[in-house]
């Protein structure tokens, strides 16, 4: 039987499953009866999910309107991705190595599980942040993991892609080949390798800087 933690769940993800494809837009009205009414699940559970989804960024409640899809300019989504680049960028330095040859052979299957994807979903979105995250807890600092999860929402990997044209969006680096790079033990390489990941795809952020090697 499904709990009520799993029910939420799936409404959450069905309304990040509708992002990804381009069914909901910045802007666009976020309607709690036909939510329920497309998954089956009761309009109380719906709104514990909407809640869930305002808290980490995807959606606003506004006075007299009602919820919406959040929207997000330009120089907010470029802020989050410099954040990104220069948490993970530093993360790197760190774990650089030995760390990441000790769990090599647990990240390696979830890095193989990405390079698969063709469009991004919220099964994929969410194993992405996993990824990313477990990368960051390799430098064995729990404020540094604590301050990397509070920024670093679902909704912020979600905002780059509103400002990436679809057919960049297919131009990704390939996590397993930022493993290896990352299991040399040099601080240099490894920024450059978390630099070149982050950053490749994103042309329209980094329109001087290529798209990485």
């Amino acid at each position: 039987m499904s709990t009520k933690k799993s029910l939420t769940q799936q409404v959450y993800d069905f309304v990040i499953d509708q992002l990804y494809s381009g069914e909901l837009r910045p802007g666009d009205m976020i309607d709690r009866q036909s939510i329920a009414g497309l998954t089956g699940i009761s309009v109380g559970t719906v709104l514990i999910a909407i809640n869930s989804l305002e808290a980490d960024g995807f959606v606003e409640t506004i006075p007299r309107k009602g919820t919406l899809v959040r929207r997000i300019d330009f120089k907010e989504a470029y802020g989050q991705l410099l954040v990104r680049e220069a948490l993970e960028c530093a993360a790197a330095r760190l774990y650089a190595g030995e760390p990441v040859v000790n769990s090599y052979d647990r990240l390696l299957p979830l890095a193989q599980e990405l390079d698969a994807v063709v469009r991004y979903n919220s099964v994929s979105v969410h194993r992405d942040a996993e990824f990313h995250t477990d990368l960051i807890r390799l430098t064995g600092n729990p404020f540094f993991v604590e301050q990397y999860t509070r920024i670093m929402k679902l909704s912020t990997f979600f905002s780059f892609l509103q400002f990436t044209p679809e057919i960049d969006q297919q131009v990704r680096d390939s996590h397993v080949k930022l493993l290896d790079r990352l299991r040399k033990p040099d601080p240099v390489n490894a920024e450059a390798a978390l630099r070149d990941h982050i950053r490749r795809g994103r042309p329209w952020f980094f329109p001087d800087q290529g798209t990485g090697s």
